[in-house]
């Protein structure tokens, strides 16, 4: 979990993370499909980088991936 010593899988972090960046309205908004997807792809390619353990560039890519997805 980001600014955590605390040691879960990536799936609670990956939800931990999310519900944290809704919580201090550190979230995004995409107008048409309603939504604040940064708040759940961020997280989610955090947590699978870290699992991974891929690059930087991999990292970006899956986040843009992310928001590609989840703009339908």
């Amino acid at each position: 979990m980001v600014c955590s010593n605390l040691l879960c899988s990536s799936i609670e972090a990956a939800l931990v993370n999310g519900t944290l960046a809704h919580s201090d309205e550190t979230d995004d908004s995409h107008a048409l499909s309603h939504s604040h997807p940064g708040c759940a792809v961020v997280p989610a390619a955090l947590a699978a980088g870290e699992q991974f353990g891929i690059d930087g560039a991999r990292f970006v890519r899956a986040v843009a991936l992310g928001y590609d997805v989840g703009r339908g």
